[in-house]
């Protein structure tokens, strides 16, 4: 893979990161919408901006096409560093992947309650729970790919 594409690669990662951002400020969910929220003011958010946080759902889910190729080519570069033996680089490409349904799923979770904001209370105060626990607990395994990434550069250098 020539040096061009492994750069194009890796603004896919801001790209995608981009699309999230972009794709909560639309939802107008910038800062979140608050924890202490009741069910019937949950709804109300939802009914009020059904169209934005459609879209904005729509974003979120178009940014795990960007992360792939990110998360490819972090691992062609540590298996360059890594050599014969580069556990680091699979654990590291294994836990990108992992982490592609957490760039996913919330949106999807953000779209259905955005297509039928005249579901019941609770359907969509369930929704929007499940939205944002997966958006804000994927954690776990990019530590583990900052992990990954932080051994190699620390054992193996350029």
């Amino acid at each position: 893979m020539n040096q061009d594409h492994q750069r194009l690669c890796a603004w896919a990662g801001v790209v995608g990161i981009t699309f999230i951002v972009i794709g909560l400020f639309v939802m107008g969910f910038v800062p979140p919408i608050g924890p202490s929220l009741t069910p019937d003011q949950v709804a109300e958010i939802y009914r009020a901006r059904a169209t934005e946080i459609r879209f904005g759902a729509l974003l979120i889910i178009i940014s795990a096409m960007f992360c792939a190729p990110y998360y490819a080519v972090i691992f062609l570069q540590l298996r360059r560093m890594e050599g014969k033996r580069p556990i680091g680089a699979y654990s590291q490409l294994g836990s990108g992947l992992a982490n592609l349904q957490f760039f996913i799923l919330p949106g999807v979770f953000f779209a259905i309650a955005g297509y039928r904001p005249d579901r019941s209370v609770d359907v969509l105060y369930a929704l929007n729970d499940m939205a944002w626990l997966m958006t804000l607990f994927p954690w776990t395994v990019g530590a583990m790919q900052g992990i990954c990434v932080g051994l190699a550069v620390l054992k193996h250098g350029t």
